[in-house]
């Protein structure tokens, strides 16, 4: 079964666009553009041989048979001409290092990220690495993910925006309200439950009072 995510992703995809799946893992992403009746070219990547060949594998079994699938680190060595280049369910490190090891393949691409931890950190590499935000979605699929696309670029951001997402921040959507207003429950729980002396309970107060901003 094909999550939401993949979904999601695969929705962000204009229907002609050459699209590059790095990291494909069991080609599930390819297989639903493929299914949504995508028109432009597909290809994707896989690091070792076990998820290549799952990935192979599962796009035979789809009866899809115009899908490469490299054996290659990140987008080392490809040469298929790409317009946007999907890197999701990484690692922050994995995909700033993908990026950086082969900047030249990346100037003039659309980039759709999804990582599942450490957002900010990643709001600030794309703002010092010259790439801006084109667009920001947030979902709930058993957990909530931050789906980003971005592109070479020029972007300033306040601390709000790196912590919530500029376009997130500014759309408030019911999804991301959810969202927060659940962290924000959660942040009081925590701090009815401390003494009122304990050290962590200003932290905390702070990070509540940030939270209840963004949700303003």
């Amino acid at each position: 079964m094909i999550s939401k995510r993949i979904k999601t992703i695969a929705g962000l995809i204009h229907p002609d666009e050459n699209v590059l799946d790095v990291g494909t893992d069991h080609a599930f992403l390819p297989i639903q553009l493929k299914l949504n009746g995508h028109r432009g070219k597909i290809a994707a990547t896989e690091l070792r041989k076990g998820p290549r060949n799952n990935a192979v594998k599962n796009l035979e079994e789809a009866g899809i048979d115009d899908v490469e699938v490299y054996l290659t680190p990140g987008v080392r060595g490809i040469d298929f001409a790409a317009d946007v280049v999907v890197i999701a369910g990484m690692g922050l490190t994995t995909v700033t290092g993908i990026i950086s090891d082969d900047p030249e393949y990346f100037a003039d691409k659309r980039i759709i990220i999804q990582i599942n931890h450490e957002m900010d950190r990643l709001r600030c590499w794309l703002m010092e690495n010259s790439f801006m935000i084109e667009n920001e979605v947030i979902i709930r699929d058993y957990k909530y993910y931050e789906i980003l696309i971005v592109c070479k670029g020029q972007m300033h951001l306040d601390d709000m925006q790196i912590r919530f997402g500029p376009v997130l921040l500014r759309e408030k959507s019911q999804t991301f309200i959810d969202c927060y207003s659940r962290k924000a429950e959660k942040l009081e729980m925590i701090i009815d439950s401390l003494p009122e002396q304990h050290p962590d309970r200003e932290k905390l107060q702070k990070q509540l009072e940030t939270v209840k901003e963004a949700l303003n």
